[in-house]
């Protein structure tokens, strides 16, 4: 081994995942790298999370009561009743959320400036990227050993 250079067959970190990096074009100039969050940020987001279904549950609980109804009206009175305006407002909200995740770059404006669809998008990226990351290089490289079943003997 030369002088300086380190053997890395076990695990390396800089190979685990990949570096956050986004761009926004065409739909915003915004682009670069994510730093990678803490846990405090991770728990902070996961808790926003949590807050934005429980309201958005609270919200729906009228369609929940009428979902088995057969009344026509029971069920326009409460489609009626959702505020399907606040609750694109509701998501708008969670720009502040995803940008607080992601050290305010990009800022929860530039978030926000994307349309919903581009959002909701970069919302399922980034969260599936931090909360739950897929396996990394080298992942399932392990022996897989075949039991035998009893009637094998």
């Amino acid at each position: 081994m030369m002088a300086g250079t380190e053997d890395f067959s076990g695990f390396d970190a800089s190979s685990v995942v990949k570096p956050l990096k986004y761009s926004f074009k065409p739909w915003a100039s915004s682009a670069g790298t994510i730093k990678e969050p803490s846990d405090e940020q991770i728990g902070k987001f996961l808790d926003d999370i949590k807050a934005f279904y429980n309201t958005v549950s609270a919200e729906q609980a009228g369609i929940e009561k009428v979902s088995g109804s057969t009344d026509p009206d029971e069920v326009l009175a409460a489609l009626n009743n959702l505020d399907l305006g606040g609750m694109i407002g509701k998501i708008s909200q969670m720009s502040e959320a995803y940008s607080r995740l992601c050290s305010g770059k990009p800022t929860a404006e530039e978030i926000q400036a994307l349309p919903l669809r581009i959002r909701a998008h970069f919302f399922a990226w980034i969260q599936s990227e931090v909360v739950s990351p897929e396996a990394g290089p080298g992942a399932g490289n392990a022996q897989v050993v075949t039991l035998r079943t009893e009637r094998a003997g």
